[in-house]
């Protein structure tokens, strides 16, 4: 399998605190669609965790598939229903965007994180995407930057 590292950490976090203290101890083969119900389910307070969590193993009974230690078509996360999601946006007002801006001028510490936070402010950038940023991927020229997977 591969993905980006931070997929890669989100897929251990959910192995580890979620999946394997909920049916971790099930043999890949017994796992049915009522469990995978009840962990929805039970994380449904949460419902964008709970449906990651749900992406996460149906991810991992299709590689079972693929590996032969399941049949095919016996995904048992088929046919949970994720829940629905409200798309989170918010916007700084122009006075929270003020004080930001003093907070960043008075800061004292490092230039690198100034130079970050206003990165992430005014591109809208993942956090991610601007402390992996690459030399290459900027024109100064154009005043752009590409990146290579987004």
């Amino acid at each position: 399998m591969h993905c980006k590292p931070g997929t890669a950490s989100e897929y251990r976090r959910h192995v580890a605190k979620i999946i394997i203290p909920a049916i971790g101890s099930k043999k890949v083969k017994a796992v049915s669609r009522s469990d995978i119900a009840r962990l929805h389910h039970a994380r449904r307070d949460m419902p964008y965790d709970a449906n990651r969590t749900l992406a996460t193993l149906s991810k991992m009974f299709t590689l079972a598939e693929k590996w032969d230690i399941r049949p095919d078509n016996s995904n048992p996360c088929r046919h949970v229903e994720k829940y629905p999601e409200r798309k989170r946006e918010r916007m700084l007002t122009v006075e929270e965007l003020g004080r930001l801006g003093e907070a960043l001028a008075a800061y004292e510490g490092s230039p690198h994180a100034v130079a970050a936070f206003r990165l992430l402010v005014f591109t809208g950038a993942r956090k991610g995407e601007v402390l992996g940023l690459r030399w290459e991927w900027i024109s100064i020229d154009q005043g752009t930057v590409r990146l290579p997977d987004s």
